[in-house]
């Protein structure tokens, strides 16, 4: 898929990956995308559990009132939404981002996957990672992790 080299760094075992020494932008979000999901997999598949409302697929019962709460508030439909429109520019930045996770995604195998998906009994189907993922769990967490204490204030309450 990568059509100029693109070179990965990083700086020990927990530091975060850079990617560099790139030709073409699309390779380098490739890269990003391939770094991403080789070292945050785990917390990308939860966190779009998340965002979605699916968390009780894998947790089971008493995530419920959280995935009610997601589907209610509908960050994963705005997601979708918004996925369709984006501009040209950053569609093909966020394609190639994409493509990079599913790189990585489409090499691990059930027992990987199983392991990544926290505490389920049974191995779970999880489909390809989509733009519309990612512009979901940058929601959430953006949301989150928000300046405004009344937007914290308001999302304890709600979880």
């Amino acid at each position: 898929m990568v059509r100029y080299p693109a070179r990965c760094t990083r700086k020990g075992s927990s530091a975060a990956s850079g990617v560099y020494k790139r030709q073409k932008a699309w390779d380098a979000w490739f890269g990003l995308g391939l770094a991403h999901a080789q070292d945050r997999l785990g917390q990308m598949l939860w966190l779009r559990r998340l965002a979605r409302g699916t968390s009780a697929e894998v947790t089971g019962r008493d995530a419920l009132p959280v995935d009610r709460i997601m589907r209610t508030i509908g960050i994963g439909h705005h997601a979708d939404a918004e996925a369709k429109n984006l501009t040209a520019e950053n569609s093909k930045a966020l394609f190639a981002y994409v493509a990079g996770i599913n790189a990585r995604f489409a090499r691990l195998d059930a027992s990987t996957i199983r392991a990544l998906q926290v505490a389920s009994s049974s191995a779970l189907e999880e489909p390809p990672w989509s733009p519309a993922d990612n512009i979901a769990e940058l929601t959430l967490l953006s949301w989150s992790m928000g300046q405004a204490r009344e937007g914290w204030l308001v999302l304890q309450d709600l979880v």
